[in-house]
């Protein structure tokens, strides 16, 4: 799925059909696992995150997207660290922030 997000043939029509309404309940599930709400949370953003007019992105920021995830994901990466359960691949992390700054 995180494949199919950054491949810009798909990522509209994932786009327009409520997959990221679907991975942001997924993320927001108390009874959600840590890695699937990290994969659901970076899904989101791969394809949602670079509209910042979108009220999923603008709810993630607003919980602190950047420090409580972001943040530690990259350090992780750069670690060869655990975070919440996986060790995270440094481009999929690279990737979250880029979409996030706009560079993507």
């Amino acid at each position: 799925l995180a494949n199919l997000a950054r491949n810009p043939a798909f990522a509209p029509t994932m786009r327009a059909s409520g997959i990221g309404e679907l991975l942001l309940s997924l993320a927001r599930r108390k009874d959600t696992s840590e890695i699937r709400r990290s994969v659901a949370e970076s899904v989101f953003i791969y394809v949602h995150g670079a509209d910042e007019t979108h009220p999923g992105t603008r709810q993630l920021m607003d919980e602190g997207l950047i420090e409580n995830y972001c943040t530690p994901l990259l350090r992780c990466s750069l670690d060869l660290a655990q975070f919440r359960h996986m060790v995270p691949f440094l481009n999929y992390s690279v990737l979250v922030l880029a979409i996030l700054a706009g560079r993507y």
